[in-house]
């Protein structure tokens, strides 16, 4: 099933002290993810969110997921995986990380 969707997420990240590993939640999507470096985050965050919405996907929940959201959607009814191009990410110590999924 194609579905297209815009929905945006954020994610609150920030460098552990102990670890030095940058690590970001997303309350949105209830996800965490962590990296060494930022653009390995960023590479991470992206992952996360694909193996998410696929795994609804799959699961055939990601119709009501998007209801449960008031996420407007276009479906074409028939199979395959989710799909959306890597967020732009700058590395700025003193905001939030912000990733639109569509």
């Amino acid at each position: 099933m194609v579905v297209n969707f815009s929905m945006r997420v954020t994610w609150a990240w920030w460098r552990d002290a102990l670890s030095g590993y940058f690590v970001a939640t997303c309350d949105d999507l209830k996800l965490t993810a962590e990296a060494i470096t930022f653009g390995e985050l960023a590479e991470t965050i992206m992952e996360s969110q694909l193996s998410f919405f696929n795994y609804l996907n799959r699961e055939g929940r990601l119709e009501d997921f998007l209801d449960e959201r008031s996420v407007e959607y276009e479906t074409d009814g028939g199979t395959a995986d989710v799909n959306f191009p890597m967020p732009n990410l700058d590395y700025d110590p003193n905001h939030e990380a912000h990733c639109q999924a569509s």
